[in-house]
């Protein structure tokens, strides 16, 4: 035998073999015609027509469909077999990712990581929250750290229903409010908005205290001092002798429709609590700053009324 010859023996394989012409050609299992057409993608059996495909469905309780866990051996092994493997691993991570999202549906943490010690939402501010969006999850106030909970929990107590955004969300992120347990003291992040400002301007308290009152708050940049001469030359037509007299404190109303915008009227000489009680605010307030002439321009929001049954 020359080296050729086993070279060649070598690299033929089991299963390479060509059927002879003298063997017998496939048969139908079902009707046991030779001219077979289709074979079977789980269970490989072959058959001649759709009927008898059908058939074999029932007799052999097959249901013709691939099975996508069957083993395949190494030397099978092709690229058609790699690509149904890549399909079907990524249907499985959708599957397991929309799992996850059925469970927090039923109000099921599916969040893993975080802290573990976290506080479950009363039920009070979770209905209060509800009736006024409707569209917030029962369990969505579990899903933030413990310091916004409490924040939540404490401003229900003030009369302002407090919706806090997903992660991420330019709101939350600029949201410095704070609760201080120990001197049961609320500190909310205010922005200010001055749509008559000549120039645009960016005014916020990072920490106002709920007990001091927007009057208070907006002295620092309306009352003629000369820290804030540079402030007061944006603020032109803000920033006169009498502007607490001239000044419209608005807040705008929460999830009403952005086509119908509503609008609180606030009074300058009360706290923020008294301000904020039966309403709604989505992170922190953000306090437009208006001129009386331009009133008209703001439709007026009530605060909601609780209706107590006599009967």
């Amino acid at each position: 035998m020359t080296d050729a010859d086993t070279s060649e023996q070598l690299r033929k394989r089991p299963g390479d073999e060509l059927p002879s012409p003298s063997q017998p050609p496939l048969a139908c299992v079902v009707c046991d015609v030779s001219a077979v057409k289709y074979r079977c993608p789980r269970c490989e059996r072959v058959t001649c027509s759709l009927a008898c495909c059908l058939e074999h469905k029932r007799t052999f309780e097959c249901d013709g469909k691939r099975d996508r866990t069957k083993f395949v051996a190494l030397k099978q092994f092709s690229d058609a077999n790699l690509s149904s493997d890549f399909f079907f691993l990524e249907e499985v991570a959708r599957s397991a990712n929309s799992a996850a999202r059925s469970r927090t549906q039923v109000g099921a943490d599916a969040r893993q990581h975080g802290s573990k010690k976290r506080k479950v939402a009363p039920k009070q501010s979770t209905q209060a929250a509800k009736a006024i969006n409707p569209h917030v999850p029962s369990d969505w106030l579990a899903r933030f750290p413990v310091p916004f909970q409490l924040l939540v929990q404490h401003a229900a107590k003030r009369g302002v229903a407090l919706t806090l955004l997903a992660p991420g969300m330019s709101k939350r992120v600029r949201n410095t409010s704070h609760m201080d347990t120990r001197t049961d003291k609320l500190c909310w992040r205010v922005e200010w908005a001055f749509p008559s400002a000549d120039i645009a301007v960016n005014l916020a308290e990072e920490r106002a205290d709920d007990a001091q009152t927007p009057f208070d708050l907006l002295a620092q940049y309306l009352a003629k001092s000369p820290e804030n001469a540079t402030i007061r030359g944006k603020l032109r037509k803000y920033a006169v002798p009498d502007w607490q007299e001239r000044v419209l404190l608005l807040l705008r109303r929460e999830f009403a429709p952005a086509s119908e915008p509503q609008y609180y009227r606030l009074d300058g000489s009360l706290s923020l609590e008294s301000n904020l009680k039966r309403k709604a605010v989505v992170e922190f307030p953000v306090i437009i700053v208006a001129l009386r002439e331009d009133d008209a321009q703001y439709p007026a929001a009530h605060d909601r009324i609780e209706i107590v049954s006599t009967e």
